[in-house]
């Protein structure tokens, strides 16, 4: 992750880097001018102003009070010039990275295969805290990260410069903070241990808090609030508790770091006439004062920068880990294919690439900045065959999907196949029903054509028409009007949209509907029964107009039994009928339709199948 942050933000900030030093380095001219500014006039006051005789030599010009007081205004505009450019540059930046970060954890998590949302490698806790936390730890990180260098070099300057004006006793000083330094780094560790915890309880709090008003109604129906709070205050009580300790470990820095200046002048002083024999001039006393004073900010500043450094390194991580977690395959993550010696290859002995192709550019851009686009195939549906970039289809016109000898598995560090050496042929213009019993493999079969297992070899080509609609066994709504819902942001066709109502059989649930087609469907369809939700759900796979559409299909749990008969009525008056398959468990219904298009086909049993 820090190599990405160098390529992409790494120019700006060099140059970043460079103003703070220059506005650092003007910063010791003032204690420099502070020390001659006394001593002119101490001179003054003595009586002893040297005469200007003849030329003004450079040191005699510099000597002067009056010079030097131009000199500290002329470096401090300087100092707050740099200082303030650098600033600028660094919040900017810091906000790009924030922004960045959060955009790519949001596509990422639109990647995610199934198998890493639900198997428990991330949560939706984790995602929140992604998005938030570990966003907002970069941003801090981007704005104090140059600390960790100027701090040491602003310190190591003014040691060196302390050691001119009060020698030995300047070094006697400076082992203070050798002393200190190990206790820092002890308290450091300790707050990147309590960081990891702390973002680990927050997970956690916000995965129960989620899953509370997610079931909220489930939970009043059945007197649950008090169980779930009591889970939820018990991990928040764990985390206030570390975020106590963490807290804690940060007073103490801050209160060795504040006494850190005083000890060291006190060494300083104490000893300085000890070593040299001579008395403490106030030239000397106030320049070093003014060097002690200049170490005061960078060891203030030094704490919270190693606390925000530490953050930023846990949550670059964290970050990291989700960014390699499995996700739907595409050309990125499925163009290199991995032999299996126990799978067999095809007619020629080799086994053949896998055929994934990414979604193009426009409509992943479209769906994100949410714009109005005049595409061709609509949202929520997958194009995998760019036309204008892909080459001809290796499989014929008259086949959507083909699958060779391929063999998938859920967990993409497994070795052991959930679907073996799969053989599959859906023919373009048809519908292909897949049927079988509770564990067959009917899922994984769809979840490996829409690339949300891993493919451990063999091959899964699209034709040349190979825009994909799925229709899940869970419907999927978006909190609008069901005519909103239907659509989905493609171009309105009232002939189409007319005849989608009428095959899924919408027309008696727009009726008794107060608003109609215009009613707003609540938060997961609230306001509409499972049958209901599930017609609008196939609606919108049917009015996309893609080329192959994907229907889940389990009639007694997810539709009214007395109008499950529309399932055979939506593909009998479809004219143009484009590719389907559909996943089913019942097919007593289906058996009215007599489609002379319809295929069936027994699930891909592997020898492995769960």
């Amino acid at each position: 992750m820090w190599t990405v942050y160098l390529k992409v933000y790494g120019r700006r900030n060099f140059w970043a880097a460079l103003i703070k030093l220059v506005g650092d380095c003007m910063g010791y001219i003032g204690p420099l001018a502070v020390g001659g500014i006394t001593l002119y006039v101490q001179n003054i006051t003595t009586g002893n102003e040297p005469k200007n005789i003849g030329f003004i030599t450079f040191s005699n010009f510099f000597a002067n009070g009056f010079v030097l007081v131009g000199v500290m205004f002329f470096a401090a505009s300087v100092k707050f010039l740099c200082l303030q450019t650098h600033y600028h540059w660094v919040i900017l930046e810091s906000m790009h990275i924030r922004t960045a970060i959060q955009t790519m954890v949001y596509e990422k998590s639109l990647r995610l295969s199934t198998y890493a949302t639900t198997g428990g490698m991330m949560t939706m806790g984790q995602i929140t805290n992604h998005m938030s936390t570990d966003a907002m730890s970069l941003l801090f990180c981007f704005q104090m990260m140059h600390y960790c260098w100027s701090i040491p070099l602003q310190i190591t300057i003014t040691l060196v410069l302390l050691y001119q004006q009060l020698g030995v006793s300047a070094l006697l000083g400076s082992a203070v903070f050798v002393v200190l330094l190990p206790f820092q780094m002890k308290i450091a560790s300790l707050m990147s241990k309590l960081q990891k915890t702390t973002l680990h309880y927050s997970d956690t709090r916000l995965k129960l808090s989620n899953e509370m008003l997610q079931g909220i109604k489930l939970l009043k129906l059945y007197g649950w609030e008090e169980l779930y709070c009591s889970a939820i205050e018990a991990v928040r009580t764990n985390e206030l508790w570390a975020m106590f300790k963490i807290n804690g470990n940060l007073v103490a820095t801050i209160f060795i770091t504040s006494t850190g200046p005083i000890l060291v002048t006190l060494v300083s002083f104490g000893t300085y006439t000890l070593f040299t024999g001579k008395p403490l001039l106030p030239d000397v006393a106030f320049a070093s004062l003014s060097f002690f004073n200049q170490l005061t900010i960078p060891l203030f500043l030094l704490p919270m920068t190693l606390a925000i450094m530490v953050n930023a390194v846990v949550s670059s991580n964290r970050l990291l880990n989700f960014f390699l977690a499995p996700e739907v395959e595409t050309a990125a993550t499925a163009d290199v294919l991995r032999e299996d010696t126990h799978c067999d290859g095809d007619e020629n002995g080799q086994v053949p690439a896998v055929g994934f192709r990414q979604p193009s550019t426009s409509e992943k851009s479209s769906l994100l900045q949410n714009e109005d686009t005049s595409h061709k195939y609509g949202y929520g549906s997958v194009d995998r065959l760019s036309r204008s970039e892909v080459a001809p289809s290796p499989i014929p016109d008259d086949v959507a999907v083909k699958l060779v000898n391929a063999s998938f598995t859920w967990d993409s560090d497994s070795n052991l196949p959930i679907i073996s050496r799969a053989n599959v042929e859906i023919p373009a213009g048809k519908l292909t029903m897949v049927v079988g019993q509770v564990g067959s493999g009917k899922s994984s079969l769809i979840s490996a054509i829409l690339g949300e297992m891993t493919t451990m070899s063999g091959s899964v080509m699209f034709g040349s028409k190979s825009s994909i609609a799925y229709a899940a066994q869970k419907a999927w709504l978006l909190n609008a009007s069901l005519k909103d819902n239907i659509i989905f942001n493609n171009e309105f066709d009232n002939r189409r949209y007319r005849k989608v109502l009428k095959s899924c059989a919408l027309e008696p649930d727009i009726e008794i509907l107060p608003g109609g087609d215009q009613t707003e469907i609540g938060e997961k369809g609230i306001n509409l029964s499972g049958g209901q939700k599930q017609r609008v759900s196939v609606g919108r796979a049917m009015y996309s107009n893609r080329d192959i559409i994907i229907l889940y299909i389990i009639p007694e749990a997810t539709v009214d039994p007395f109008k499950f008969s529309f399932y055979p009525r939506t593909i009998r008056n479809w004219n143009n009928l484009p590719s389907s398959a559909a996943n089913t468990k019942g097919m007593s219904s289906f058996k009215e339709a007599a489609l002379p298009a319809i295929r069936m086909m027994q699930p891909p049993i592997g020898s492995h199948m769960i």
